[in-house]
């Protein structure tokens, strides 16, 4: 899966960079409860970008603690489950 990471970013080393850095999120969400609750907005957005291409991820679901708008603290109290409007593959 990392090397289809890396292809999904193959034009721009930065960004496979990026993506490699923070796989292992990606690793353990999809060997524990595929989510992924991180502040880090610039590669979930590459992570969608990669979702587009690479099957694996696009059920992930990546929620950011701290934008409002993600109600983060209540979708965990719900139970954290996985919402398609979450979903990495999600467009």
């Amino acid at each position: 899966m990392r090397r289809k990471i890396e292809r999904a970013a193959a034009t721009k080393k930065r960004e496979a960079d990026a993506l490699l850095k923070d796989f292992h999120l990606i690793e353990a969400a999809i060997d524990n409860d595929r989510a992924v609750v991180s502040l880090d907005e610039i590669v979930r957005r590459l992570f969608k970008a990669a979702a587009q291409r690479v099957e694996a991820i696009r059920k992930v679901v990546w929620v950011n603690p701290v934008k409002p708008a993600e109600d983060a603290v209540e979708w965990l109290r719900g139970g954290a489950k996985a919402e398609a409007v979450r979903m990495l593959g999600r467009e």
